[in-house]
């Protein structure tokens, strides 16, 4: 599987842009290696970069910093605040700071997202996705496209299966059906 990824996870990496983009840019200057599960999982890891920081980008343009991104993440998933304020390495004072600012502004009404809060979010993970998703259609057709996720989803419900990514989690990553 990794062989037949690797490639069209390359040809993605190559059209993506890496201005404004710093953990991508270092990830996607990193020499190629020789096994083909370690490319994958440097392919892996530039691709979530790219997204990650076109995620920043997404947030800045909201105006809205580290730690209020954190408290409407789990605002809007109802995770646990320690899953984030804690794993993150939040102070209680930041935490406490950063939600007053978000009830001022009016984007949450205690442990809930008000209309305003809502629209945000979802704005922010739309422009979110659609930043990560340019370089995927500029470089493969919707087959290609699909043909990746078949594979990639294999080995992705492999490792939610085995229980070694608990949920939730630090990263915000969704449980998965597998």
């Amino acid at each position: 599987m990794a062989v037949e990824v690797n490639g069209p996870l390359g040809h993605i990496i190559d059209a993506a842009s890496p201005p404004g983009r710093p953990l991508f840019a270092a990830n996607r200057d990193i020499a190629p290696i020789d096994d083909p599960v370690a490319q994958l999982w440097q392919h892996c890891t530039t691709l979530r970069e790219h997204r990650g920081d076109g995620h920043v980008i997404a947030l800045a343009a909201a105006d809205i910093d580290g730690c209020q991104a954190h408290q409407l993440l789990i605002t809007a998933q109802g995770f646990a605040v320690e899953v984030f304020r804690d794993n993150r390495g939040w102070t209680h004072e930041r935490w406490d700071a950063a939600s007053e600012r978000l009830k001022a502004i009016g984007l949450i009404n205690g442990d809930t997202l008000t209309d305003a809060g809502k629209r945000i979010h979802d704005q922010v993970e739309q422009l979110t996705d659609s930043l990560a998703h340019e370089p995927i259609a500029q470089s493969l057709t919707e087959t290609a496209i699909n043909s990746l996720i078949d594979s990639l989803t294999s080995s992705a419900n492999k490792i939610f299966a085995s229980g070694v990514v608990p949920f939730p989690n630090p990263m915000g990553l969704p449980s998965a059906s597998v």
